[in-house]
């Protein structure tokens, strides 16, 4: 791929949200990226005024994009999985081809940049949390679901887009939709829908494999390389048992007891 400027995409819903996590997540994506890359924000139910103030206040490199359809904000945690699929990320994939997209969730803040390991090497990253210390439980219990499979979160994605990955998602799209009509085994072995469709999809089904070279899985159905990033790393999702974060760590997702 050429340097064509990354892609960064979220999706936000709702004018809190948009105050209490998008905001700070865009003021760190134009510290770290003061004059480089893009970042798309898909956003519905937002006072139209904030984002017209968010629009003076940043730089012409964040864009806003209101959609259309409608959110119902009590739904589940397993459809929110579905629309964040749907709506968001496989428009960003089908319209930027050959690009380099990172995916993510809006409750994400941005320490340092990323360009060193967004390398060519891989088709789709993901996160994985690997044996990290946490002062709450153990690292074994953060790493491993209940039946023993690796814990991924898929609160950002690294797509080296292609058609391929096009393809890829729109499989992905209606996998993690069939998960949450028949109620799949898998979204509470892996907290979400989406988090239980992409090993399925990775393993064509055989989720035991998941358990094998994991980190680095060659799809030959997709033709596909995935690659996976620790958690501390890409990810991190998690406290730590000193209170610091990880001089690694490149982005931090506010989940437990971040928030």
């Amino acid at each position: 791929m050429d340097k064509k400027p990354f892609i960064f995409s979220t999706l936000c819903i709702g004018t809190e949200y948009f105050k209490t996590y998008l905001v700070p997540l865009l003021l760190s994506f134009v510290d770290v990226y003061p004059d480089k890359h893009i970042f798309l924000v898909c956003y519905n139910d937002i006072d139209d005024k904030l984002i017209e103030l968010a629009k003076k206040l940043l730089n012409d490199r964040v864009i806003f994009r209101k959609i259309k359809e409608n959110y119902l904000q009590n739904s589940s945690y397993v459809e929110k999985a579905a629309f964040k699929i749907s709506l968001s990320w496989n428009n960003v994939i089908n319209e930027f081809n050959n690009r380099k997209i990172i995916l993510m969730d809006s409750d994400m803040i941005i320490c340092k940049p990323i360009d060193d390991i967004f390398t060519d090497d891989f088709d789709i990253g993901y996160t994985y949390f690997d044996n990290q210390e946490v002062p709450w439980t153990t690292s074994h219990r953060v790493s491993y679901t209940k039946n023993g499979y690796p814990r991924i979160n898929t609160g950002i994605l690294l797509v080296n887009n292609s058609e391929k990955c096009q393809l890829f998602f729109e499989i992905f799209k209606k996998t993690t939709i069939k998960f949450i009509d028949t109620k799949n085994k898998l979204c509470d072995e892996f907290k979400s829908a989406e988090q239980g469709s992409l090993p399925y999809l990775m393993t064509n089904g055989k989720i035991g494999k998941f358990n094998e070279n994991f980190c680095h899985t060659i799809n030959e159905s997709y033709n596909l390389k995935f690659k996976g990033f620790p958690c501390e790393i890409l990810n991190h999702s998690e406290s730590t048992c000193d209170g610091k974060i990880q001089t690694n760590t490149r982005i931090l997702h506010y989940k437990w007891s971040w928030r």
